[in-house]
């Protein structure tokens, strides 16, 4: 974990201050990440804390800003009383310099832990806290520091659930008590238990008999009894409560349930067990609300949702209990395989042994003369068990009695790593290295424990270590090789890789957890409940067991308050009306489905009921207020169908289809036939002979009763005055008031001759233009995706001939990249009619790639659909659209950059005033103070820590904006090491710093600057170490000039990390360019090193590490030691009796510098009004030999004061202080007039040193440099 140097934490908190008090445009700093810390109780690898750990690291992911950690207590192995004020000791160290916003706090001993120390530890921190029964540690007052999951009290279903399992049970034993969570559980169960009619309840209480009294009681219970055991497992580790555990099972004739554990133990049947994973699940959404600034539904405390019913199927087949009768969900252990595929590798081991010594009978009796031949067949033997042995899927391993291996197969050398050569004569245990994955105990003495009696299959507790050092779960038998005596003579073992069961249950977890999204993501509300019955079976109510979001939603409930209720009190009037076909279903298992009108919701809702298990019903609520709606919609509709009926151009009209006679005729169809209403209504069409051909309308009615419709049939109709006009018929069968209608539309196509003529033509000119396109476009048969047409567009887009297209018409199939874009296309075509802008590559006949995007239209060609497709070539255009896409990347990172500085420069102003303050009453206390007084230590310590922030503040500026330095000699040795210094505390423990210097050049360079290059190659040389660390080497040297010159500085930053790779080497220093992922770096890094040391006159370069690594070399020129100039020179005399205007509206500025300036001699007046500093001015304009003023000040600033000053008094001399301004730069001053421009915070001799200089020194014209103090610079 990376440790923060207090003085950048120091630092940090005062630059938040100063941005809470910003004006509102610089508060838009991008949000910092939330940290959240997890204290669990229990240590590392225990499955049900790395089961918490996953589920609330997977809800917290769903915020990309939140930063999560774990730490362990490990109370089991460490339960003494000093251990929490040990631990707390311990945290305060290690995070004393990291800030929290939640700590979560799993398990009863991180829970009382939290509550002791937590406050110390974390301040203002959230703490959230689950696992835990005892609450009693929670602070009285609003949920304002703690809150958090408490564990699901849910005994009377648990009891119920368990009597359905064992209905043969008349008397019910409770164990608990004995420990804090024993005595809340025995409370619990006291209070959901009263009343209880099931079965005869006995508690047995820890605290009310001894262990032995209790051990009697049991052994005396009958078989058809039932035990609960409420706490089974203590959380402090106590070995005594896990022996008296294996005592209760040893002593009870009856079957032991467990109840609210954080696990399944050995030995019990089963019972209401904690999920970790679900549990983390519900702390990490919980965790996301407070941190959004939410107060969560039910604060401070939630019931847990992770209890789950988990059942060892062993015990179940001991006590003759069905799984199939298992409360719905519930987890099945220990299920067990069959004997085939339990002994496979076994039995193949034997019949293979069989076979060989069957063979080796029949070599035995034959002829001497015959050896070689039984040679051979010997040698085929060992062959075909070679064979069978590699062809088997599991490891097989065969070593002597002494435990020495004298054959493996491939597939036990690829799990152990050990290769046959080294393996076979080696030891077993030394080739096979078995350990429990529970305790972590070497298993030894294989073949000793396989000849003893066999080697029990462990599953998935037990590990293999291959040669390699991983690891990985098996499954493991073993069996003895025995002779014709049947002695044992050897040992066989095999092994089978379980890393694909283990992964398979672990997708089943997380498909559970797929359904139980589907149940919480669906619109329709939905909630579980159980029935209650009487002791005689009756039932006679039902409680609320779970509902989802959607009927929280619809019912305007919160889950908290609905679930656990009574449905009589849940539903109020109306439970009496519903519990009867509620019960209905419960029993029965026949789903219902009625409505049902809440008139206190003022909705409608469809309540469908079914049963998921025995005495288990659900609700599924559709709410139907907009079907309701929708009926009057349907009479809106109906009407305007009307209106479209007779009002539509087609002639339509509706008839029965056996007799013809018409019952509805739209206007169309009366001035097409030029037919009256009643001239036609009620008459039948064959009466008025309405059909040319009587035929037709047979042969119209068969289309329609054989395809379901009938389309665009040429047919002929006779008008009233006996007139024959061709049509087109189309029509079908539909339903009216439940009797069947034939609705028929005629369009009059006499006009369709001359609509041919037209459409020759058309196809012409659409053949001309189709050719002369620009558009590459093509026309494909759909069914089969042949080529019919291309035009000289396409033929050019892709490099072929069109004769040769149209001769072999499937020779562009070989043309797309991807066959089945072909095929997603055409199909699309197909259902759609068209498609628009579909993407995808195509090869030209040159071999070019080519980006395409194709639209695309059904149309009908001679009674075939095809596609007519026009191809956009984009590949030039998606190039550019790639390097655009990287230049916005490049502008995104350069306004986040401006951002900063702009942010910065505010800052900057306000936190050297600040400074200012600080150091200016430092130093009055320091002048007041007698030599050796006890307060002249810590005094010198804040104009120290003053000094540095100074200068912090000053690299703040540098790297958040361009600016010039200001380049004068100075040795680089004591720059680096301060640099060194600063980084040693911001670097990783594992990361080990090493520095190699020897130079005492001195190089024309800036300070901060050089600086920033140390820390920058630094920095980038811990992010390519790897995360187990490395070392880190810094090294300074001299290298002289052939020629008699000063020399260069050689500075190189040397790492053992992944290196550069040669292929982005040229790249590295290019601004914005990073390899690390979106969020984590800007790749400004090395472009701002590469800038610096371009602008101080050196070269900078990248050269591998050999054994790994890089090194980063920089070489700068030297120049003379004589050039080293003496900063610390002051004027002799820093008094003087003048009179000075002091204008600053900072009143603790303002006063410190007026006092300092006053101890000196001078006579000062303090303004901190602008506007009344110019008016005693106005009034006095000789009454003063110097004005130093503010820059940034309201009213009237520095820049505008000082103008107005000068206008009536040009000589007066001015010194100008600002803590950072943008719109006044030192130029600009001189230009105004002002003699010196004096950077924020200042010592007291700087600002002595000053004034005596303006006082002294003869007066400058405007458009002269203003002069600087170059030890009162801070500035950028």
């Amino acid at each position: 974990m990376r440790r923060t140097h207090p003085l950048i934490l120091a630092l940090v908190t005062l630059l938040g201050l100063c941005c809470f008090c910003a004006p509102p445009a610089l508060a838009a700093t991008p949000p910092q990440p939330k940290r959240v810390l997890l204290i669990d109780s229990y240590h590392e690898g225990f499955d049900w804390s790395e089961e918490l750990i996953a589920g609330l690291s997977e809800t917290l992911a769903q915020r990309r800003d939140v930063e999560f950690q774990a730490t362990f207590m490990d109370t089991r192995r460490h339960a003494s009383d000093d251990y929490p004020r040990a631990l707390a000791e311990l945290y305060k160290i290690r995070y004393a310099n990291e800030r929290f916003d939640c700590v979560v706090a799993s398990g009863q001993p991180a829970f009382d832990f939290i509550m002791a120390h937590g406050r110390e530890l974390f301040p203002g921190a959230r703490v959230l806290f689950c696992g835990a029964s005892d609450l009693s540690g929670l602070p009285d007052g609003p949920p304002n520091f703690a809150a958090g999951v408490t564990r699901g009290q849910q005994i009377l279903p648990t009891v119920q659930a368990l009597l359905r399992l064992r209905p043969q049970a008349k008397e019910i034993y409770f164990l608990t008590g004995g420990c804090r969570q024993g005595r809340i559980l025995l409370e619990a169960a006291r209070r959901e238990l009263r009343g209880f009619r099931g079965a005869k309840l006995v508690l047995l209480d820890h605290d009310a008999m001894s262990r032995q009294e209790m051990l009697e009681r049991l052994r005396g219970l009958s078989r058809d009894s039932l035990v609960i055991y409420g706490q089974w497992r203590r959380e402090d580790g106590d070995r005594a409560t896990a022996d008296f555990f294996d005592q209760v099972l040893d002593a009870s004739p009856a079957p032991v349930f467990g109840l609210f554990g954080m696990g399944r133990a050995p030995g019990l049947v089963g019972g209401m067990f904690e999920d970790g994973r679900a549990l983390g699940r519900q702390v990490g959404g919980l965790a996301l609300t407070l941190l959004a600034g939410k107060a969560p539904a039910g604060a401070p405390l939630i019931a847990s949702t992770a209890n789950r019913f988990s059942f060892d199927h062993r015990q179940l087949a001991r006590w003759g209990i069905d799984p199939d009768d298992l409360p719905p969900g519930s987890r099945l252990v220990n299920a067990p395989e069959s004997f085939i595929s339990r002994y496979r590798s076994l039995i193949l081991g034997v019949a293979g042994f069989m076979v060989m010594q069957t063979m080796l009978i029949v070599l035995l009796v034959a002829a001497y003369a015959k050896r070689r031949k039984t040679e051979r067949a010997l040698a085929k033997s060992e062959q075909d068990l070679a064979i069978t042995l590699n062809s088997i899927g599991e490891a097989v391993i065969a070593a002597d009695v002494n435990g020495v291996v004298t054959r493996l197969n491939p597939v036990a050398q690829r799990l152990t790593g050990v290769p046959a050569h080294k393996a076979v004569g080696a030891k077993l245990d030394d080739v096979c290295k078995l350990q429990d994955g529970q305790s972590g105990e070497r298993l030894t003495d294989a073949a000793r424990q396989i000849i003893a009696g066999g080697l029990d299959i462990f599953g998935e507790h037990l590990i293999l270590r291959s040669a390699d050092g991983s690891r990985r779960p098996v499954a493991v038998s073993g069996s003895g090789l025995r002779d014709g005596d049947k002695k044992i003579v050897g040992v066989v073992m095999v092994l089978r890789d379980v890393s694909r069961e283990r992964e398979a249950a672990l997708a089943l977890r997380r498909s559970e957890a797929r359904y139980r999204s589907l149940y919480d993501s669906m619109h329709e509300g939905v909630a579980l409940h159980q029935l209650v019955s009487d002791p005689g079976g009756r039932p006679y109510d039902f409680v609320v067991l779970d509902v989802n979001p959607a009927f929280e939603r619809i019912m305007n409930l919160r889950r908290g308050q609905v679930v656990g209720m009574w449905g009589s009190q849940a539903m109020g009037r109306h439970a009496k009306t519903y519990f009867e076909r509620f019960a209905q279903v419960a029993r029965s298992g026949q789903p219902v489905s009625f409505d049902v009108d809440f008139k206190e919701l003022g909705r409608s809702f469809n309540v469908s009921v079914f049963s998921p298990g025995e005495d288990l019903f659900a609700t599924i609520l559709q709410d139907i207020t907009e079907a309701k709606n929708a009926r009057d919609a349907l009479a809106r509709s109906e009407e305007k169908f009307q209106k479209a009926f007779y009002s539509h151009p087609d002639s339509i009209v509706i008839s029965n289809p056996h007799d013809g006679v018409m019952l509805e005729v739209n206007n169309s169809m009366l001035s097409m036939l030029g037919y009256q209403p009643e001239e036609i209504l009620g008459v039948s069409a064959l009466r008025i002979d309405l059909w040319a051909d009587p035929a037709d309308r047979a042969r119209f009615l068969a289309t329609i009763r054989a395809e379901g419709r009938c389309l665009a049939m040429e047919s002929a109709l006779r008008c009233k005055g006996g007139r024959i006009i061709p049509v087109e018929l189309s029509g079908a069968m539909l339903y009216l008031g439940g009797q069947e209608r034939l609705l028929t539309i005629a369009r009059d196509v006499s006009e369709r001759a001359a609509a041919a003529e037209a459409l020759l033509k058309s196809e012409e000119r659409f053949q001309a233009a189709f050719m002369a396109s620009p558009n590459s476009i093509a026309i494909t048969r759909i069914n089969d995706g042949v080529v019919i047409d291309v035009n000289h567009a396409f033929c050019r887009l892709l490099g072929y001939d069109r004769a040769d297209i149209l001769a072999d018409r499937r020779l562009l199939l070989a043309a797309w990249q991807n066959h089945a874009d072909r095929l997603t296309l055409l199909a699309a075509v197909k259902e759609q009619d068209e498609i628009a802008e579909f993407e995808t590559a195509m090869r030209a006949k040159s071999g070019e790639i080519k980006n395409i995007i194709i639209s695309a239209r059904c149309i009908d060609i001679d009674g075939q659909s095809c596609a007519i497709s026009v191809l956009r070539d984009v590949t030039q255009m998606k190039l550019a659209q790639q390097e655009r896409q990287r230049l916005e990347e490049q502008l995104r990172q350069s306004q986040k950059m401006e951002a900063l500085g702009t942010l910065a420069g505010g800052i900057a102003h306000e936190f050297n005033n600040l400074l200012a303050a600080i150091m200016g009453y430092s130093e009055l206390a320091m002048a007041r103070m007698t030599t050796g007084h006890a307060c002249e230590d810590e005094v010198t310590q804040v104009l120290a820590a003053a000094e540095r922030a100074k200068g912090l503040v000053r690299q703040i500026l540098t790297f958040s904006r361009e600016s010039d330095y200001e380049l004068r000699p100075l040795r680089a040795l004591p720059v680096v090491l301060e640099a060194l210094a600063l980084l040693r505390a911001s670097l990783p423990i594992t990361v080990d710093l090493r520095q190699n210097l020897a130079s005492e050049a001195v190089i024309m360079a800036d300070s901060t600057a050089l600086h920033q290059v140390v820390m920058n190659l630094c920095t980038n040389a811990a992010h390519a170490l790897p995360k187990d660390g490395g070392f880190i080497e810094v090294s300074l040297a001299d290298e002289p000039d052939p020629a008699g010159g000063p020399g260069w500085l050689r500075l190189s930053v040397a790492d053992d990390g992944a290196g550069v790779d040669p292929l982005i080497r040229g790249r590295i220093f290019e601004p914005f360019f990073t390899t690390k992922a979106p969020g984590e770096g800007t790749g400004l890094g090395l472009s701002v090193v590469h800038g610096i040391v371009s602008r101080l006159g050196g070269q900078i370069n990248v050269t591998d590490r050999p054994g790994g690594g890089s090194v980063f070399g920089v070489r700068l020129p030297a120049v003379d030691a004589e050039s080293l100039q003496d900063d610390s020179a002051q004027p002799a005399n820093l008094r003087g009796p003048e009179r000075i205007m002091l204008v600053d509206d900072e009143p603790g500025l303002a006063q410190t510098m007026g006092e300092l300036l006053g101890c000196l001699g001078y006579r000062v007046a303090v303004f901190q009004d602008s506007r009344q500093a110019l008016y005693a001015f106005q009034n006095d304009p000789s009454a003063f030999d110097l004005l130093i003023t503010d820059q940034t000040m309201p009213g009237l600033t520095g820049e505008a004061l000082i103008r107005r000053m000068l206008a009536l008094r040009p000589d007066l001399p001015v010194i100008l202080c600002t803590g950072y301004s943008e719109s006044l730069k030192p130029d600009d001053a001189a230009r105004l007039g002002v003699r010196l421009f004096l950077y924020k915070p200042f010592s007291h001799r700087e600002l002595a040193a000053a004034v005596r200089q303006v006082l002294d020194h003869p007066a400058v014209g405007q458009g002269d440099q203003a002069c600087i103090l170059p030890s009162a610079h801070a500035g950028p």
